[in-house]
């Protein structure tokens, strides 16, 4: 039978690393015996007893420095709090981990229909939202609330979505020039339960409401996103039916192409194709 190990059985045997094992060392965790002649660090069966709490502890999602500090200084009344902190947190994440596999799912089965609802229209309910502009064409909005809230709502990628947003006057009036704004949106279900900061007023709301849904694919080298709304404004005409509100979408999916100069460089790859889920707000024609 062993009395001992040597570093590299004992990271093996807890599953850590050398130079976690060092780490723990240098802080003064455990102190393991050294061979006088060759220097070499044996793990006898009190620091390997230290080891195994440490493990325990690191399974429990203590950090290294946690881990550290609990065996140096808790007591039952001191550990029992941070213990509970860490269920806390792992509860968080779970919930969190669950809301991202429905997205995920829900987010799968809406790209293997693209093929199918591609520049096809149906009248749905459309969720309720939050947005948070970030552009308006070229031209990025700037201050110092945006620069707060942007990354606290990036953040919450991928339940938080990248958004784009048309103005209903570029689609009746054209002769004003069609615009298009992009940032982010949330469902407010979504918002409410991770707390995503809604209290400013960058933040807007989208009303539940009766939409046109069509899937659009934009290509870099053909009709603009503006022309590719076309189609669902003659299905409205048809279907005596008018735009009452600004169309709204998600980008769905994006896909690159290599960018070849006339030289023969390889260069970036360039936006080839972009796909979108739009809705369109609509009412009745009672003319």
């Amino acid at each position: 039978m062993k009395k001992k190990y040597t570093i590299k059985e004992a990271a093996s045997l807890f599953g850590m690393s050398p130079e976690a094992l060092r780490f723990y060392e240098r802080e003064g965790v455990f102190r393991p015996l050294r061979d006088e002649e060759n220097g070499y660090r044996y793990f006898d069966k009190f620091t390997v007893f230290r080891l195994g709490n440490c493990k325990r502890l690191r399974s429990l999602n203590f950090s290294m420095q946690e881990i550290n500090l609990s065996l140096k200084n808790d007591t039952l009344d001191s550990f029992i709090p941070k213990l509970k902190e860490k269920q806390k947190a792992l509860a968080e994440k779970i919930d969190w981990d669950r809301k991202v596999e429905a997205f995920i799912a829900e987010y799968a089965d809406t790209l293997v229909n693209i093929p199918a609802q591609l520049d096809t229209f149906r009248i749905e309910t459309s969720p309720e939202l939050l947005y948070l502009l970030h552009h308006e064409d070229d031209s990025f909005f700037s201050g110092a609330k945006i620069r707060t809230i942007l990354p606290q709502w990036i953040d919450k990628m991928p339940l938080v979505r990248i958004f784009s947003l048309v103005p209903r006057s570029s689609l009746t009036d054209p002769e004003k020039g069609f615009i298009r704004q992009g940032g982010y949106a949330i469902r407010r279900a979504d918002a409410e339960s991770l707390a995503v900061p809604a209290d400013t007023s960058l933040v807007k709301t989208i009303p539940s409401r009766s939409c046109i849904r069509t899937i659009l694919a934009v290509e870099n080298s053909g009709p603009s996103l503006s022309r590719r709304f076309d189609k669902a404004l003659e299905y409205m005409a048809e279907n005596s039916l008018v735009l009452d509100g600004d169309p709204w979408g998600f980008q769905l999916f994006v896909t690159y192409r290599r960018h070849n100069d006339p030289g023969g460089n390889t260069g970036e790859k360039e936006i080839g194709t972009v796909y979108y889920e739009y809705f369109l707000p609509i009412k009745k024609n009672n003319n």
